[in-house]
């Protein structure tokens, strides 16, 4: 059963506040850039770009916090099914639910864990053979698996989006809060 109330993305409130840690706004710290200046685009140039990135993970991110439907393949048993993705208001653990009446949880994701995220594709490498299963026997499963990785050696996550583009964007805002959960979860601790 999808969920109609949380799939509308489209219709988010661009008025909600932003996610701002524990600390809050006024407690940010500049970090220098790690990289030669000289080597970057020219800030100003860049600019538009990182406040439509910005934007976009946001809206990725109030979604997510409200619930997103999705699949999740099991490694264990290859067994698919349907299932919401939850984001916690902290922006460091990602939650996949059953969404079947209890809507247990199946796994908890914690970002600053992940080593990476990636399409099927790309990890061809970490593919059981259970997954590698459910995903021919679904027609199209392949372009909308999202597998997430981790540092710990835990098994991997096996996400399928509802298409490759939802897909696509589950890998990128992921990465991206990933990078925040780690500048910015790590001071503030677990």
């Amino acid at each position: 059963m999808k969920f109609p109330e949380c799939c509308a993305c489209d219709r988010v409130d661009k008025g909600e506040e932003s996610f701002v840690g524990q600390g809050g706004a006024g407690n940010r710290q500049n970090y220098e850039p790690a990289a030669d200046p000289t080597l970057l685009r020219n800030s100003a140039d860049s600019q538009p770009e990182k406040a439509r990135l910005q934007e976009f993970v946001k809206d990725f991110a109030k979604c997510a916090i409200r619930g997103s439907f999705c699949e999740v393949v099991d490694p264990k048993s290859g067994d698919v099914f349907a299932a919401s993705y939850f984001l916690d208001t902290d922006l460091r653990r990602l939650c996949l639910r059953h969404a079947a009446p209890l809507e247990k949880t199946f796994a908890e994701l914690e970002l600053l864990q992940v080593k990476d995220i990636q399409d099927a594709d790309a990890a061809k490498a970490l593919l059981p053979e259970s997954v590698l299963k459910a995903l021919s026997r679904g027609e199209g499963s392949r372009e909308k698996l999202a597998v997430v990785s981790f540092l710990d050696s835990s098994p991997s996550a096996f996400v399928l989006e509802g298409s490759a583009v939802d897909r696509d964007r589950f890998i990128m805002c992921l990465k991206v809060l990933r990078l925040y959960a780690q500048t910015h979860g790590a001071s503030a601790g677990s």
